[in-house]
């Protein structure tokens, strides 16, 4: 495979996973503002673990992550901004700070999210979203204008 048939494909894998991780990263800020509106609106959804537990956060971790990891690393070596690479990774970072500190193996340090408030969580989470969002599509951008660029 020549240099130039690597760049291209990684160039796609890299917007296809940007646009990828952007969408699941909006998922998690609409699943954390709907679902108290959505409960409150129609209590009997609170039945439906989706709704009411974390089935839908770990879940939405489970891709954000990789697809997350992998467009930051191509976009990073393409373009070398470090603030977007940093921005991301403190964004994925923070996705996962409620369900780390939540776990077993974080017990001797006595971290309980529920002294930082009520929605504590959901506050972690949309703010980490912003920023993960934030670093895909700037580095969306980058990849998008540098390639178009190149071909005038």
């Amino acid at each position: 495979m020549s240099l130039v048939t690597y760049q291209n494909s990684a160039g796609k894998t890299q917007i296809m996973s940007d646009r990828l991780a952007m969408v699941l990263s909006s998922l998690c800020i609409l699943h954390c503002i709907a679902t108290p509106l959505l409960l409150v609106a129609v209590p009997s959804l609170a039945a439906y673990s989706i709704f009411s537990g974390e089935t839908l956060h770990h879940a939405l971790l489970f891709f954000i992550l990789p697809v997350g990891l992998l467009a930051l690393t191509l976009g990073f070596r393409h373009h070398k901004q470090v603030w977007i690479l940093s921005m991301g990774i403190v964004g994925l970072v923070m996705l996962c700070s409620p369900m780390l500190l939540e776990s077993p193996l974080m017990a001797p340090l006595h971290i309980d999210l529920h002294d930082l408030g009520e929605n504590s969580e959901t506050y972690i989470t949309i703010v980490a979203s912003i920023f993960v969002v934030i670093a895909h599509t700037a580095n969306y951008r980058l990849r998008q204008f540098n390639t178009s660029f190149a071909k005038a």
